[in-house]
């Protein structure tokens, strides 16, 4: 099950939470004072912080800290792309493309407003949010193009991400997270967020499944799209079978297709 990853600046914690809901699965504290963005590569967390000014990838859903390379200009939304990280500015009001995991940036334009908090991937197209026009954007690739906006829910957007249907995104303001219908200012859910000052949000995996002894036996899994099998064997023997992830349509984007995640160890 893919969960919504969120962070908050009154706490300096980066949770996961059970699906969209206020029910917290996991948490950890964030190696900084002021974590404005989240992101999730697959397999581990990214975090933004304005403070340190820097890009953390960290291990997996842990405070442990696997790389980090200086981010100047108030680094605020963090993404990936499935091969590079995204990233937005609050002072610079620029969308940078960087090379992997690193400070190169590779290409970046104007963002469409001033005050840009938030920025996410879809698969296809940029996503991204903006507190100066209380608004969010769905680019045209990763360039400054504008395909579509609306107003965003509340009166400071921060977090946007996909859940490969909908949007999912974050107000301060409001301490709100809320769940879009596809990409439209029509809220179908939403719910207070574990603190008062709600910022960057991502969807992905995030405690995953521990099997620390014993044997572990799964079968019959069916995936959906967007959704991962995230496990760690530590000790133990793991079998799985009849794994059956949902076939991804990419004419209709579809979203991404299920990936198992094992780690043995």
């Amino acid at each position: 099950m893919s969960n919504v990853i969120s962070s908050d600046t009154s706490t300096d914690k980066i949770y996961s939470h059970s699906g969209f809901s206020a029910t917290i699965v996991d948490s950890f504290s964030t190696p900084s004072t002021n974590p404005l963005g989240v992101g999730w590569d697959g397999t581990n967390i990214l975090s933004g912080d304005a403070d340190a000014d820097k890009h953390y990838q960290h291990t997996a859903f842990t405070t442990t800290i696997a790389d980090s390379y200086a981010a100047a200009g108030v680094p605020h939304g963090i993404t990936w792309d499935g091969t590079n990280v995204l990233s937005v500015f609050f002072s610079a009001s620029r969308h940078k493309l960087h090379t992997g995991f690193s400070s190169t940036i590779s290409d970046s334009y104007d963002a469409p407003s001033t005050l840009n908090t938030g920025i996410e991937w879809d698969g296809t197209n940029v996503l991204s949010a903006s507190d100066g026009a209380l608004k969010h954007y769905q680019h045209t690739g990763f360039s400054a193009s504008i395909n579509d906006s609306y107003t965003a829910p509340a009166s400071q957007p921060n977090g946007i991400t996909w859940d490969g249907t909908n949007v999912i995104s974050a107000d301060s303001g409001a301490s709100k997270h809320y769940l879009h219908s596809g990409f439209s200012s029509s809220i179908s859910d939403s719910y207070a967020s574990p603190s008062s000052n709600a910022r960057g949000m991502a969807w992905g995996m995030g405690a995953g499944l521990v099997v620390p002894v014993g044997t572990l036996t799964l079968s019959g899994l069916a995936p959906q799209v967007g959704s991962d099998i995230n496990i760690t064997a530590l000790v133990g023997t793991l079998t799985l079978a009849g794994i059956a992830p949902q076939v991804v349509d990419s004419a209709t984007g579809g979203g991404p297709a299920p990936r198992l995640l094992l780690n043995v160890g």
